[in-house]
């Protein structure tokens, strides 16, 4: 039985290594589109894994998030150019001589703690 199994799978193997030389245009177009599908996927894939870095750097003991009233997370909160220069000079915040050690990282506002 388990012969006879084997031997189909040899024919059927065979028979399709055969059409892709007489296919060639659909064999192209379907490994294009598989190609495509794990591009994608990867691509997904490392957006999320990016995110998932940013958001877990955000949990360390002396970064600060700083929010907009009303958002309930880094993603939704932003802040104008004159509001992230009043958190920067906020006593709160750490200085690097005279520099206050915050970021903008696109709309998320990043702050040192003072110790």
């Amino acid at each position: 039985m388990l012969g006879n199994w084997l031997a189909q799978i040899g024919a059927v193997t065979v028979m399709n290594l055969r059409n892709i030389r007489e296919r060639r245009s659909s064999t192209l177009v379907a490994l294009l589109g598989v190609t495509g599908v794990v591009t994608v996927v990867v691509g997904v894939l490392s957006i999320n894994e990016g995110f998932r870095a940013v958001l877990q750097r955000a949990g360390a003991d002396d970064v600060v998030v700083v929010l907009r009233g009303g958002a309930t997370d880094e993603m939704t909160s932003g802040f104008g150019q004159d509001a992230t220069r009043v958190i920067a000079d906020a006593a709160q915040i750490a200085r690097d001589g005279s520099r206050p050690m915050a970021s903008q990282i696109g709309k998320i506002r990043r702050c040192r703690r003072r110790s």
